[in-house]
Parts: C-alpha cells; sequence; structure tokens
C-alpha cells in the first residue's frame, strides 16, 4: 500500500518570492523522486504569475540537474491534450501550478492524471482526486485566514433587502 505524502508550506501564497517557492519546490521533488530527472508541469500561459514561476523552477531544474518539460492549458478542454503529451513525454512526475482554472477543475485534472499513470503532485484538491501529492498552501484555510486581514472598523455589512 502507498501512503500519499503531503508537504505542505505554511508561507502566504503570494507572499513568499516565486525563487523562493519553487527552490523549496525541487527540494521536496529531490527527497520524494531521489533517482528522478524528468519532470514536468501544468501552466496556464495567459496568467501573468506564469512566467516568473516558469523562470525560477526552470533555475532550480538547472541547479538540481533534472529535466524539466512545461505543458500548457488555458482552459479544461486542453487538460486532455497536454495530459497526454505529458504521458507521452515519460515524465517521472508532474507539478500542477496553482492557478485559478486548475483550482476550479482539480477533479477534472487529477482523475485524467490518474487515468493516464501520471505521478501528479499540485494543491490538495489535485491529490484528493487522484494526484500523488500534495504540494503548497491548504486554500480553504488560506482563504479563511483573509478574513483576519479585514479591519471590522472600517469594513461596514450593509444588508440589504432580497430582490434589491
Amino acid at each position: 500500500m502507498v501512503k500519499k505524502q503531503i508537504c505542505i508550506s505554511t508561507l502566504p501564497y503570494f507572499a513568499v518570492s516565486t525563487s523562493q517557492k519553487q527552490v523549496r519546490f525541487g527540494i521536496c521533488l529531490s527527497g520524494f523522486f531521489p533517482r528522478s530527472s524528468r519532470f514536468g508541469v501544468l501552466v496556464n500561459p495567459d496568467n501573468p504569475i506564469t512566467r516568473p514561476i516558469i523562470q525560477a523552477m526552470e533555475s532550480s531544474a538547472e541547479l538540481l540537474k533534472i529535466e524539466l518539460k512545461v505543458f500548457e492549458a488555458r482552459t479544461p478542454a486542453e487538460f486532455e491534450g497536454a495530459l497526454l503529451a505529458m504521458s507521452e513525454g515519460q515524465l517521472d512526475a508532474v507539478t500542477v501550478n496553482e492557478d485559478p482554472t486548475f483550482i476550479a477543475n482539480a477533479g477534472a485534472i487529477g482523475k485524467l492524471a490518474l487515468g493516464r499513470r501520471i505521478a501528479a503532485i499540485g494543491f490538495r484538491e489535485i491529490a484528493d482526486a487522484g494526484g500523488l501529492m500534495a504540494y503548497g498552501i491548504l486554500l480553504a484555510e488560506m482563504f479563511r485566514r483573509a478574513a483576519t486581514f479585514v479591519d471590522p472598523k472600517q469594513f461596514l455589512l450593509t444588508i440589504l433587502p432580497a430582490g434589491r
């Protein structure tokens, strides 16, 4: 029986520089896959944070002497093609970048990865849907904690009657 491992970062989502986050990603991968050398990453090229993340991941991959292939998907209709390309690339594991499109469709990505026998690593919802493991923040916890930054003295809640 294979036990799922969860490598959780407690650092805030956007507060961490991409290089810090991706070096932690590289250390996590090299720890879980010590004999592996071919990894992939699923990204949404339309997301403005993608370019710096890819640059940081490529730097980490170069330092760790691993091959990194980038796969792009903008919409759920493109997931199947990206995962097909991943399975044909014979990668050791694939990480799924934290993107709103991927988060909203984590179940579909996890099931497609499981069906193609791809070791998918991503946020918790990917692991829950059949991925190998989760790496990163717990999104629900991050959203819950965000409420602590609201100053109740400056935040006014107006309740409008239904229909307005």
